[in-house]
């Protein structure tokens, strides 16, 4: 029959079974299944089994995952992407969308710091080293294995049913672990759990095969990597700051003297998503609380491209502004003003306070064009908008003031 040959999608029914539905009969139905996608998503991000919050080495630890999250946004932005969605402390440390708003695959990165040493087959997977000098048989046991690093990763891999699923732990150290063809897993900045030799692959099934719901399902060791990052775990701002660098060298040179306030900006934007811990009821309100998104990381970009001819213009200014009698310390403060304007622009996020005074200084901008004597007239507007907004310095109203200024005269 014909309709044997047309697409079909199984959905599942509790008292049912699985339904066969031809997709082209029903316009709404990839609209549905994204939908029941990112029900699983948000039901996964609720279960604390499945998530990797905080780490285990302190604040240093959690830096290091931020600072390895700036390097894959520009490595997926470098490797043209044309969309993800990466959501944190969620799923595992960090869980990474092909789509933010139709996605067919998920990345799970568990990512740890080690201080010294390699990491061992017990340390991840909470089995015995396969060393060959013992004739008895050890059988893994689930609650060793199910707490172990990859048991964890393995498991959150496992329970994502509607998109498919890899899943990658990432460090600094290597993994001591043999390769089937020679070598070590540790001289690899990546390898599948299916490359490691027989003696170690084979007990790393057994022992993962405990996590699955049906008894004899044979792990699928290609979805499961191990990666060796060359982030370094006591400076890991400099290599984020390299590789925005790189990226804004090459495709925003004008911006490339902009990287570190980018990537101080984004690096506080991250660490604050990981921070989020109130309660959420629905996939749309985890997305705003703890994801990140190209369109983001575009928004970001562009408005960064901006930056550039606007600081120019407003250092002109200011320097004008000496010549008035603004007093040299003054002019510090007020730079300290803008360097926080742009670290928000670029950053993509403003505050409600923030929001509102750049409004008023925006509306009390065209008229100081007028003015003669540029000073006096600022000074004035400033203290009168100043009455209004008690949350920000004299100064930081004069800045904001005066980059609206600006952007009117260069407009």
């Amino acid at each position: 029959m014909l309709t044997d040959k047309l697409p079909t999608v199984a959905l599942s029914n509790p008292k049912r079974g699985p339904i066969h539905i031809d997709e082209r009969c029903f316009p709404t139905l990839h609209m549905a299944l994204a939908e029941e996608k990112f029900i699983e998503i948000f039901s996964l991000s609720q279960d604390p089994e499945l998530a990797e919050a905080g780490g285990g080495h302190g604040q240093k630890g959690v830096d290091f995952q931020r600072y390895w999250a700036i390097l894959r946004i520009f490595e997926l932005k470098q490797d043209g992407s044309t969309d993800f969605l990466l959501l944190f402390e969620s799923i595992q440390d960090v869980a990474e969308f092909d789509s933010e708003t139709a996605p067919s695959r998920v990345d799970i990165y568990q990512i740890k710091k080690k201080d010294s040493g390699e990491w061992s087959f017990n340390e991840l997977t909470g089995l015995l080293k396969p060393d060959g000098r013992t004739k008895k048989k050890v059988f893994p046991t689930l609650s060793k294995v199910g707490k172990s690093p990859l048991g964890k990763l393995y498991k959150a891999g496992l329970a994502v049913q509607h998109l498919e699923a890899n899943a990658h732990f990432v460090s600094n150290a290597g993994c001591d672990l043999p390769l089937v063809t020679s070598g070590s897993a540790s001289a690899l900045l990546k390898c599948l759990a299916s490359e490691l030799d027989a003696s170690h692959a084979l007990p790393l099934a057994e022992g993962l095969a405990l996590l699955h719901a049906a008894p004899g399902e044979v792990p699928d060791l290609k979805r499961l990597a191990l990666r060796k990052t060359t982030l370094h775990p006591d400076d890991p701002h400099l290599m984020a700051l390299g590789a925005a660098t790189a990226y804004l060298s090459k495709h925003l040179p004008a911006s490339a003297g902009q990287a570190k306030a980018f990537v101080d900006a984004l690096f506080a934007q991250l660490s604050a998503l990981g921070r989020q811990t109130q309660p959420v009821v629905s996939f749309e309100e985890l997305r705003r609380q703890r994801g990140y998104s190209m369109a983001e990381l575009n928004s970001a970009l562009a408005d960064l491209k901006g930056v550039p001819d606007l600081k120019s213009y407003l250092d002109k200014v200011l320097d004008g502004l000496l010549l008035e009698g603004l007093a040299p310390l003054r002019r510090i403060s007020i730079d300290v003003g803008v360097t926080k304007y742009f670290s928000a622009v670029v950053s993509g996020t403003w505050g409600g306070d923030e929001l509102a005074l750049i409004d008023e200084c925006a509306k009390a901008a065209p008229p100081l064009l007028a003015s003669s004597s540029l000073l006096p007239a600022l000074e004035a507007e400033t203290a009168r908008i100043a009455a209004s907004h008690p949350a920000f310095k004299n100064t930081e109203v004069f800045a904001y003031l005066l980059i609206q200024v600006t952007k009117n005269a260069a407009a």
